[in-house]
C-alpha cells in the first residue's frame, strides 16, 4: 500500500512540475498543492514518502527537510524538528525555492524556541521571516507577514518589552484589517478573529489586564463580522462567541468586576464549545481567576479523569500544569488531605517522568545521529564515484586528489570532535534546565504546603513567613484550629540540612503533625508520637528541631513543647522582650524512645516570636552573625506594631545586615499575640 501511494504521488508530482527541474523549484499551483498534501499524511508514512522523493531527486533538499521538520514538530520531537528546520533554512535556500514553506517554518521555529524559553532566539527567527514576507505582495505572503508580526509581539510581551509589543500588535492588526477591507472573505475574517483571540490570550497569560480590554473590544467587533458571514460554519461561530465570553469573564474576574465576570461566564456556559476539551481548559482558567476554588478543584479532578482515560503521556508539563493545577485548587479550597495526596503523587511520578524524558531524548538523538550517518554515507558514495571517473587523470591530479582526501578526512575528524563537544554541551544544558524545572515545581509544592492565609480569630493577631535559602528548604510552620474552635495548635521547625532531602522530610513532618493534632493530643504527646514515627528507618540520621504550641482561646493559657529548637522571644505586654525559658528537649528523629517534657505559661496579651536560626545566625560578607542581642534590641526599639509588622521589620533588618551576601540558611518566622478581652466579645 505504501509503495502504491509512493508511486502515485511521485507520478503526480512529476506531471505537475516543470520538465527537467525539481518539483520544489516550480511555483506551479498543482505542485504546491501536492506538496501540501504530504503534510496531512500520517507522520511515519509521510517521512518514508519524503525520503523516497528526495532520494529520487523529485523533491529538493530544502523543501524536503522543511516537511520533515513539520512532521517531527507535530510528533513532539522538537530537537529533531529544529535540526531539519535549520537544515532547510540554511543559506536562505528554502526562502528562494518556496517562500510559503519558509514563512511556515519561521512560525514553527519561533514557537519551538519560545516553548524552550529562548524568546530572543524566537524573535530573531520570526523577525527575519517577517522582513522577507512584508516585501511580497501576494495575499498568502501578506497573511504570513501578519502572523509573523503577531508572533514578534508575543516574544516582545514575554520579554517585558510591553510598549514595543503593543506597537507590533497594532501594526499586525491594521495589516489584517486592511486585507479585510480589500476582501471581506471568510478566510480573512477568520484570520482576523483568530489573531485577536490569540492576542487576548497572550495578554491574559502575561497578566497585562490594563491593556487587554481594548483588544477584547476589537475581538467583539471581529467575531460579529465573522459570524454574520454566510460562509461561517455554525461550530466556528459557536467557538468564537464562547471564547470571547470566557476571555471577557477572565479579565473582569482578575480586575475585580466579579458580578460582570459571573454574567459573562454564564453566557460562555451556554455554548457547545464550553464542553469541548479546550472549553474545559478555559473553564479552569476562569474558575481560578474568580477564586471559585471548590468548583475549580472538581473540574481539575474531571480533567484528570479525562487525561487518564485518553492516556495522556507522562511529562514535566503534565506534572506542573495538570497535576500542579489540581494541587493548587485543592489546597485553595481547603481540601488539604486531597492536596497532600496529589503532592505525593507528583513526587512519586517525578522519577517516571525523568526516565521517560531520558528515553525520549536518547531516541531523538539516535534519530539525529542516524540521519547524519546516512548523509555521510551518501557523501562518501558520491566521492567514490567521482574518484572512479577521474582515475585516468594525470599523476599530478592524482596527487591533488590524495591531498584533498587527507584534508577532507582531517576536517571530518575535527567536525566530529566539534559535534561531540556540542552534543555534550547541549545534553548538559538540557539536564540543567530539567533540574531547574523540577526544583521550581518542588518549591511551588513546598510553599503551598504551609498556610498562605492567616487565621481570622477574634483576639488573635498571627503572621508567618518562610524564605528558603535554596530553591527548596527544610523549614516549616503550621497552625490548626481544633474542632471545638476553642484551641489553636501552632508550630515552627527546622529540618537538618537543605535542599530536596530536607524538603521531603519537612513534608513528612507536616503531614504527621496535622494528623496528630487532629487527635487532640498535648504538645508533648505530639512530640513523642512524632519522634517514634520519624526515628523508624531513619538511616540518613535526619532530624527536625520543633516548637509546638497549644493556645487556649478562652483564657490565653499556652501549653508548649520545645524540641531542641531556638527558644522563642516573648514580651511582657509593656514593651520588654526576653527569651522564653524552655526545657532542653532533644530534636525529633534522632533518639527513639525518649520522652519529651511539656511546659505551660500565660500568653494573654504577651507577643510571642518563633523563628529558625536563619534569623539569629544570618551572616554578612564578613561572616558576622545577626545575633541574639541584636534581635532583642530591635524588638525593644520597634515595639509590637502587630504580628506582620514584627516579621517584616526583622526581615528587612536581616537583609540590611547581609548587605548583599547570599543567605546561608532558610529563614522562617511566626509572630502572634492573643488578647483575651477581644475573645470575650464573641
Amino acid at each position: 500500500m505504501k509503495r502504491l501511494l509512493l508511486l502515485l504521488l511521485t507520478a503526480a508530482l512529476l506531471t505537475a512540475c516543470q520538465q527537467g527541474g525539481p518539483a520544489i523549484g516550480s511555483r506551479h499551483k498543482k505542485a504546491d498543492a501536492l506538496l501540501d498534501s504530504l503534510t496531512h499524511m500520517d507522520a511515519e508514512e509521510g517521512l518514508l514518502v519524503v525520503d523516497s522523493l528526495m532520494a529520487e531527486g523529485i523533491l529538493g533538499d530544502a523543501v524536503g527537510n522543511s516537511i520533515k521538520g513539520e512532521f517531527y514538530f507535530d510528533m513532539g520531537q522538537l530537537r529533531t524538528s529544529e535540526y531539519y528546520y535549520r537544515k532547510a533554512m540554511a543559506e536562505d535556500r528554502l526562502l528562494r525555492e518556496n517562500p510559503g514553506r519558509y514563512y511556515r517554518a519561521c512560525v514553527d521555529m519561533g514557537t519551538l524556541l519560545s516553548n524552550k524559553g529562548d524568546q530572543e532566539g524566537s524573535l530573531a527567527i520570526v523577525l527575519k521571516g517577517y522582513q522577507a514576507a512584508r516585501n511580497d505582495t501576494a495575499i498568502d505572503s501578506r497573511r504570513s507577514a501578519a502572523r509573523l508580526l503577531g508572533h514578534i509581539g508575543n516574544c516582545q510581551l514575554w520579554l517585558r518589552r510591553t510598549g514595543e509589543a503593543e506597537q507590533t500588535y497594532n501594526t499586525a492588526y491594521n495589516m489584517v484589517r486592511g486585507m479585510v477591507a480589500e476582501d471581506p472573505s471568510i478566510e480573512n475574517l477568520d484570520m482576523m478573529a483568530g489573531m485577536l483571540n490569540n492576542l487576548v490570550i497572550e495578554h491574559n497569560n502575561s497578566r497585562q489586564f490594563q491593556l487587554v480590554q481594548s483588544w477584547l473590544d476589537r475581538l467583539r467587533e471581529s467575531v460579529a463580522l465573522l459570524t454574520a458571514h454566510p460562509d461561517c460554519r455554525p461550530e466556528r461561530a459557536d467557538e468564537m462567541k464562547a471564547r470571547l465570553a470566557v476571555n471577557q469573564a477572565i479579565v473582569w474576574a482578575e480586575t475585580g468586576r466579579k458580578a460582570d465576570a459571573a454574567k459573562a461566564y454564564r453566557e460562555f456556559l451556554g455554548y457547545d464549545y464550553a464542553e469541548s476539551d479546550n472549553g474545559l481548559l478555559d473553564k479552569a482558567v476562569y474558575l481560578e481567576a474568580a477564586e471559585l476554588w471548590h468548583e475549580a478543584a472538581r473540574l481539575q479532578q474531571r480533567l484528570d479523569s479525562l487525561d487518564k482515560a485518553t492516556g495522556v503521556p507522562l511529562s514535566m508539563d503534565y506534572l506542573s500544569s495538570n497535576l500542579g493545577s489540581m494541587f493548587i485548587t485543592q489546597l485553595k479550597s481547603g481540601e488539604k488531605d486531597d492536596a497532600l495526596r496529589t503532592a505525593e503523587r507528583i513526587v512519586d511520578l517525578l522519577d517516571s517522568v525523568n526516565t521517560i524524558l531520558q528515553r525520549s531524548d536518547a531516541a531523538e538523538m539516535a534519530t539525529v545521529y542516524q540521519t547524519q550517518e546516512k548523509e555521510q554515507k551518501i557523501a562518501e558514495q558520491q566521492q567514490s564515484i567521482s574518484r572512479q571517473r577521474n582515475i585516468g587523470l594525470a599523476s599530478a591530479l592524482a596527487l591533488l586528489t590524495v591531498f584533498f582526501m587527507v584534508y577532507t578526512y582531517h576536517r571530518r575528524q575535527a567536525h566530529r570532535k566539534l559535534q561531540a563537544a556540542y552534543d555534550q554541551l547541549e545534553e548538559t544544558t538540557t539536564a540543567k534546565e530539567r533540574i531547574e524545572s523540577e526544583l521550581r515545581i518542588a518549591r511551588s509544592i513546598q510553599m503551598s504546603m504551609v498556610p498562605s492565609q492567616m487565621p481570622d480569630i477574634p483576639g488573635l493577631d498571627l503572621y508567618a513567613s518562610m524564605a528558603p535559602a535554596k530553591e527548596v528548604g527544610g523549614d516549616l510552620y503550621d497552625y490548626l484550629l481544633t474542632a471545638d474552635g476553642h484551641r489553636l495548635y501552632f508550630c515552627l521547625g527546622d529540618v537538618s540540612g537543605k535542599g530536596v532531602p530536607a524538603s521531603l522530610f519537612m513534608a513528612q513532618t507536616l503531614r504527621l503533625l496535622r494528623s496528630l493534632a487532629k487527635q487532640d493530643m498535648t504538645p508533648a504527646d505530639i512530640a513523642n508520637h512524632l519522634n517514634d514515627e520519624l526515628t523508624e528507618g531513619n538511616e540518613n540520621g535526619m532530624f527536625v528541631t520543633l516548637f509546638i504550641g497549644l493556645l487556649n482561646l478562652d483564657n490565653g493559657h499556652l501549653s508548649f513543647c520545645n524540641c531542641g529548637h531556638n527558644p522563642p522571644v516573648i514580651g511582657d505586654g509593656q514593651g520588654h522582650f526576653a527569651f522564653l525559658d524552655v526545657e532542653p528537649n532533644a530534636p525529633i528523629g534522632l533518639f527513639p524512645g525518649i520522652q519529651y517534657e511539656g511546659e505551660e505559661t500565660e500568653a494573654c496579651g504577651r507577643p510571642l516570636l518563633l523563628y529558625t536560626d536563619g534569623l539569629n545566625e544570618a551572616e554578612n560578607a564578613a561572616q558576622e552573625q545577626f545575633g541574639d542581642e541584636r534581635l532583642i534590641s530591635i524588638l525593644q526599639q520597634s515595639g509590637y506594631g502587630g504580628a506582620r509588622s514584627v516579621v517584616e521589620t526583622l526581615t528587612a533588618e536581616v537583609e540590611r545586615h547581609r548587605n548583599g551576601a547570599e543567605p546561608n540558611d532558610d529563614l522562617t518566622m511566626l509572630s502572634l499575640r492573643f488578647t483575651h478581652e477581644k475573645a470575650l466579645l464573641r
